[in-house]
């Protein structure tokens, strides 16, 4: 797994006296200081926080006592100014118990066992000014999310789960829906060691980068390494959905089982998001139904119905996993054909209506 960290409004500020501070973008903020001596502090994120006291909420995941984890910076530095991070973690007490800086663009920290928080500062060096785009964390492995999986690029990973042993009648191609503060495979919902699995990866900043990059020769690679012989995409939330009819329809004979992206829950934390992702978030419910192909099935769910107030989660509706086949459970969900819904769409809208409720709790979408 891999936390994105991110530099916001509710982000503890220092030394902003003479300094100039511009949020470009969630994932681009600007720090200039002209007369900033080196080594000072100009932000702090925090595991814990005294919410009655400081009126604010951790902005940091809990860690694993005894585990070693890597920080990694991602900030653009002019020639005169740079920043580095520095770990610090605290007891009961508040007392500092151990500490990690320095100048890298990867630090490795292992968690005292008796810690109780902690905190990343971000530390200034020079005069000038710096970019800062995030920070992640992540469990340090030979993999990137996990043992044994690759990246594709710095924000889109890959991860084949098969056993060697088995030959798999279909290889199931997997894309996780994305979230903004962390990224992983869902392979704890769908583990089953009968089904040869390919799960992709990326985070919503990064939404489009199943479609925008090519993945046909990792699914290939994957389909002969487990030596299966046809293909079945999944999708269970907006991003996900549209990058499996996307691919169903590159390979012949293939299948692709989503979810009605009419019922699905808003994306969270779109106020945060750049303009082109939340256009892009807006286009996709039209886009897959406009993209359906007779190897498109809709899984039922008995649970949404018409007119069901659709709450923003913090995370995809992942529970739709659930509701999938797998050779161990032998579990055979009801599906209906995709085209058959969007033609039936097409000659009738939908015959409810949001109400209030439904409005407030969808931001009026």
């Amino acid at each position: 797994m891999r936390y994105q960290i991110y530099w916001t409004a509710n982000t503890e500020l220092k030394e902003l006296q003479g300094a100039d501070l511009d949020f470009q973008a969630l994932n681009a903020v600007n720090f200039k200081h002209q007369f900033l001596p080196s080594g000072r502090v100009v932000a702090v994120w925090h595991s814990q926080h005294n919410y009655m006291r400081d009126k604010a909420v951790a902005d940091l995941p809990r860690l694993v006592q005894g585990r070693t984890y890597t920080f990694r910076r991602h900030i653009d530095h002019s020639e005169r100014m740079f920043a580095y991070l520095s770990v610090t973690f605290f007891d009961q007490q508040g007392q500092n118990i151990a500490n990690k800086s320095q100048n890298a663009d990867e630090i490795e920290v292992t968690v005292p066992d008796n810690y109780a928080a902690y905190q990343v500062e971000l530390v200034s060096a020079g005069a000038g000014d710096f970019t800062f785009h995030d920070f992640t964390i992540s469990t340090s492995q030979s993999g990137q999310l996990k043992d044994g999986d690759q990246a594709l690029d710095d924000n889109l990973f890959s991860y084949l789960q098969a056993d060697s042993r088995v030959k798999g009648k279909n290889l199931r191609v997997v894309f996780t829906e994305p979230e903004l503060y962390q990224t992983n495979y869902v392979d704890r919902q769908l583990a089953d060691p009968e089904q040869p699995t390919l799960y992709f990866a990326t985070d919503l900043l990064h939404s489009r980068a199943y479609t925008d990059q090519d993945l046909i020769e990792p699914i290939l690679q994957a389909r002969k390494q487990s030596r299966s012989r046809d293909l079945e995409f999944i999708g269970y939330g907006p991003v996900s959905s549209q990058a499996a009819v996307y691919y169903q329809a590159k390979f012949k004979n293939s299948q692709a089982l989503i979810f009605d992206p009419r019922f699905d829950p808003a994306v969270p934390f779109q106020n945060l998001l750049p303009s082109d992702i939340k256009q892009f978030l807006a286009s996709l419910p039209g886009w897959i139904m406009d993209n359906l192909s007779d190897g498109t099935q809709f899984v039922e769910q008995p649970d949404v119905l018409p007119g069901k107030v659709n709450l923003i989660v913090p995370h995809p509706v992942r529970s739709r996993l659930s509701m999938l086949p797998t050779n161990r459970t032998k579990t055979i969900p009801n599906t209906v054909p995709a085209t058959r819904v969007a033609n039936s769409a097409a000659r009738q809208e939908p015959r409810h209506r949001k109400n209030r409720l439904n409005n407030f709790f969808t931001n009026g979408q």
